[in-house]
């Protein structure tokens, strides 16, 4: 019986070990993809360079303290690793596809 109560202890910490990796360093790493994707992307629509970095550093400013909670709010640690693993991953593509900075 004890050893299946470590194995669970053992577990949770690791789920929550996990979600704290994502609510720090892949927070930070999809909120500087969406800032890069913006400032590459709407100029593209018409937008001034200047304000389209603006935009896109308050859009992942005000992503950061939300994606936080969507991790820790889940009721697994697998779903707010793969959809932030897919809005990373459409992020760079669309950063990718916009070109370099003119």
């Amino acid at each position: 019986m004890a050893a299946a109560s470590a194995k669970a202890g053992a577990a949770y910490r690791f789920a929550v070990a996990w979600r704290a990796i994502l609510a720090v360093g892949a927070n930070y790493v999809l909120c500087a993809l969406a800032a890069t994707a913006l400032a590459r992307l709407l100029p593209l629509a018409g937008m001034s360079r200047v304000e389209a970095a603006v935009t896109g550093t308050l859009v992942a400013i005000i992503a950061m303290p939300v994606l936080p909670v969507f991790v820790f709010a889940a009721r697994s640690a697998w779903k707010p690793t793969l959809v932030m693993a897919a809005c990373a991953a459409l992020l760079w593509a669309a950063a990718r596809l916009a070109g370099a900075p003119a």
